[in-house]
């Protein structure tokens, strides 16, 4: 069980460059909850996902895993049970395999059914390759150069391959069209169904299913519950999937 209490975080205090990234947060992840977290720009959102790895430490407040304060945990062995897949996926010169399995070995099988799952075949058979395939072209003239979108889905497939705690996924379809996006989408929550999982997104055609929509404004939370609830309540939640699905029919 994942547990924020009252935690705030300020960058630059005391100077001109001030500015206050969370605000008195206060917030209860049970296991196997899904959680998406949506805002605008700026509303603290990456900054409350950073904390959780310990890339910042807070201010004030406590943020527990388990019922144990998270800075009694060694930070080493407490992220390798943390899978983290970000909007910008580093890509390294290693085989297709090697870059999917970097978190964690992985089987034969479970790889086909990893790149099955997250189309990644679609890439292999586009290039003539297999799973041996080096990417980039730092050391091979035929390594494979992906996209911003098939990078983003080795990211996922990386959290997929391993057997994590928690999920911590921060926009990790931005780069990917709605319908690879969709399919994304089914892929974590079936790894959701499992373990606790966290998701950033501005699409909020991927976030009705949660199990709880967090909105968050200015640091704080202002909005919390499910897809349903939200939209009846008729608050921040519903103008901003209001307006964003007004933009899709429009297209």
């Amino acid at each position: 069980m994942l547990k924020l209490n009252n935690i705030s975080k300020t960058f630059n205090p005391g100077t001109v460059n001030e500015k206050t990234a969370l605000s008195g947060l206060t917030l209860d992840v049970r296991d196997g909850d899904f959680i998406t977290i949506i805002g605008a720009n700026g509303a603290g959102k990456s900054t409350f996902m950073k904390l959780l790895l310990r890339l910042y430490d807070v201010d004030s407040g406590t943020i527990y895993i388990n019922g144990r304060p998270i800075k009694e945990y060694d930070v080493r062995r407490m992220r390798s049970r943390i899978g983290v897949a970000f909007q910008s996926t580093n890509i390294y010169a290693m085989s297709f395999a090697d870059n999917i399995s970097l978190y964690h070995p992985v089987t034969a099988e479970k790889m086909r059914k990893i790149a099955k799952q997250m189309g990644l075949d679609e890439i292999l058979k586009k290039n003539c390759a297999d799973y041996d395939a080096e990417l980039t072209r730092e050391f091979f003239e035929d390594g494979i150069l992906l996209s911003g979108g098939e990078a983003q889905k080795i990211g996922v497939s990386r959290v997929m391959s391993g057997d994590f705690s928690l999920l911590l996924l921060d926009e990790p379809s931005s780069a990917l069209d709605p319908l690879a996006e969709y399919k994304l989408s089914e892929a974590i929550l079936g790894a959701a169904n499992q373990t606790t999982t966290i998701l950033i997104s501005h699409r909020l055609s991927t976030v009705r299913d949660a199990d709880r929509i967090i909105v968050m404004d200015h640091g704080q939370i202002c909005e919390s519950g499910t897809h349903n609830a939200l939209m009846e309540a008729k608050g921040k939640y519903y103008e901003m999937f209001t307006k964003q699905a007004e933009n899709y029919v429009k297209q």
